[in-house]
């Protein structure tokens, strides 16, 4: 499955609408053209199993950028009753914009971005119920989530700072299971929108927002 993922992150920015439309500006302009550095605030801030986002968004031609990120998550700062998460994630995009780079107007953009998070989530299993001789145990669950989005921006680019809003929608595809119960009874409390053990295929929207650095420009 990551094998599959991962060509399908390399070869999604083939997919990005308009793209085609734009072969004769990225033949003027081959080379990069300028490299931004971000922070993804909404992944710690409105998120489940919050990370610490960076990336780095490309920009190529005149009006495309292939973005990359990372993201990160420590059970220091996602402690909860009865659980610590370990988090990490990828996530590649590619933008097509209404103009072209360095303009200082707010411009817009649409874009493809594919997605990996996974999860391990600690917890403990008391006894259940009143009379249940059962010892406590420890367990994880684990989560591999993939997401296929399609998004809708705008962007405003300065002489340094960088920033972007954006809507959507996507397909996400989540599997969950447990490991270290031994065969043992797990009563699963995670919450209203949490899901336990199996497999969920869902339809999302997706608003957030970025924040940027202009590193390298030419």
């Amino acid at each position: 499955m990551k094998n599959i993922f991962f060509l399908i992150l390399f070869s999604g920015w083939f997919i990005v609408p308009g793209a085609a439309l734009d072969l004769s500006d990225s033949t003027r302009h081959p080379k990069l053209r300028g490299v931004v550095l971000k922070v993804a605030p909404m992944e710690y801030l409105i998120n489940q199993y919050p990370t610490i986002t960076l990336g780095t968004e490309l920009l190529l031609a005149s009006r495309f950028g292939v973005q990359g990120e990372f993201g990160l998550g420590y059970p220091s700062f996602m402690a909860e009753i009865g659980a610590q998460k370990k988090t990490w994630l990828y996530r590649v995009e590619a933008r097509h914009y209404s103009r072209p780079h360095f303009s200082r107007k707010v411009r817009g953009y649409g874009a493809v971005e594919l997605l990996q998070k996974n999860s391990n989530e600690f917890r403990m299993q008391s006894p259940f119920g009143a009379g249940v001789e059962e010892e406590s145990f420890n367990y994880s669950l684990r989560r591999e989530v993939y997401d296929l989005r399609a998004k809708a921006g705008l962007q405003r680019m300065g002489v340094v700072w960088v920033w972007d809003i954006f809507i959507g929608f996507g397909v996400r595809r989540i599997a969950a299971w447990n490991e270290g119960t031994g065969g043992r009874h797990v009563h699963y409390n995670g919450g209203m929108f949490a899901q336990g053990p199996g497999k969920y295929t869902n339809i999302y929207p997706a608003l957030g927002c970025k924040v940027g650095w202009l590193l390298f420009r030419k």
